[in-house]
């Protein structure tokens, strides 16, 4: 839909026009955010697919489900903190990227589900990972505005520019400490025999 200025958003939390589910800030709708957060990582907008998908990961990473659904809540609580559009944080479109960004930065190098430049989990890399899901929630509030005029969604750029503006300076900091990928193999082979 086209930018028009001084148009009036949206804010209560809320299914799109014509659904049945009521506005506002219910624990229904808050579910609904939560764990369509989770989904839309997948493509899916439905709560119980994105419970499914939350248990897919809890099962494969504790850590990376905790990051998961930090993500999520913060992406939601920090749209709904700076106003955004109601209908879309109901539909978990904050969530999503901020639950990508949250993993790929947070979340441990125990699991192959994690693949990337992984930083040792410490409470520091934790503080660093939650701040770039509230990032991510920002930007994606940014390239969404911005892509607007010409109809075209934000999709996963959000989470792809904050992962790469708070991966690229811990090259050479202390904390968070990056772990090169061979260190995370060879941990994790001699824990396995």
């Amino acid at each position: 839909m086209p930018v028009h200025p001084g148009a009036a958003i949206q804010t209560d939390l809320q299914e799109a026009a014509g659904g049945a589910g009521p506005g506002g800030l219910t624990a229904a709708n808050l579910a609904n955010a939560f764990f369509r957060g989770v989904g839309e990582v997948f493509l899916q907008d439905n709560l119980w697919t994105g419970a499914v998908f939350a248990i897919a990961i809890l099962v494969n990473s504790r850590v990376c489900f905790g990051f998961a659904l930090l993500g999520s809540a913060l992406g939601g609580l920090t749209a709904l903190v700076l106003g955004g559009d109601g209908i879309t944080i109901y539909h978990g479109l904050y969530g999503f990227n901020a639950v990508l960004t949250a993993i790929a930065i947070g979340g441990r190098p125990d699991r192959l589900a994690c693949p990337r430049r992984f930083l040792a989990l410490t409470r520091w890399s934790t503080i660093y990972a939650l701040i770039g899901a509230i990032f991510s929630a920002i930007v994606f509030a940014a390239i969404a505005v911005g892509l607007s005029p010409i109809g075209m969604p934000a999709l996963t750029a959000p989470f792809v520019l904050t992962t790469w503006i708070f991966l690229l300076p811990t090259a050479g900091s202390r904390a968070p400490q990056p772990v090169s990928v061979a260190e995370v193999r060879s941990q994790r082979l001699a824990r396995e025999e």
